[in-house]
Order: C-alpha cells, then sequence, then structure tokens
C-alpha cells in the first residue's frame, strides 16, 4: 500500500471467496459430469465468480474514489470494465 493514500481496504472478505472459488473448482474436477454434486459445484463456481466480481467492483470503487473528479465518471469507468469482462466470459 502506498504511504500517501488515506487509508487501508479490507480485502479479507474477497480472498475469502477466491479460496471458496478455487476449493468448488478442485472438487468439480474430481465429481462425474452427470451426478448431482458436479452440478452444486459448477452453480457455486458462477455464483462465487459473480460475487467476487461485484466485490471487486466494490473495492475498486473505494480506491480510486478519491481520484476522481465526478463520481458518475468513476461508476462509468468500472461499469464499463466489469461489462467487458463478463462479456468475454460468455463467450
Amino acid at each position: 500500500m502506498s504511504a500517501d493514500l488515506p487509508f487501508t481496504i479490507d480485502t479479507s472478505f474477497l480472498e475469502r471467496c477466491i479460496q471458496t472459488l478455487d476449493k468448488a473448482f478442485h472438487l468439480l474436477q474430481q465429481v462425474d459430469t452427470d451426478s448431482l454434486e458436479y452440478d452444486l459445484y459448477r452453480s457455486a463456481i458462477i455464483k462465487e465468480f459473480e460475487i467476487i466480481l461485484e466485490q471487486s467492483g466494490s473495492l475498486l470503487r473505494k480506491r480510486l474514489n478519491h481520484f476522481f473528479m465526478l463520481q458518475k465518471q468513476l461508476l462509468g469507468s468500472i461499469s464499463r470494465m466489469f461489462l467487458g469482462m463478463q462479456v468475454i466470459m460468455i463467450y
């Protein structure tokens, strides 16, 4: 962290979500694709990825808030960035 920034951001929830996503992915690879567990782990991976995107956007907004004059400008920039990530993920 830079010393000139006024605060630190708690990333413990984001780190926990990443660990959960990783664990679900490893468990998904160990089960048969026709099993109920496969559907369960697959759903968990999708949901956890969505939570990580939302949390990342929230943390990024908090950090960049001090560098933008207009709040609207900041939100538009972050929204376009995450929308692009979601479109890439679909394809």
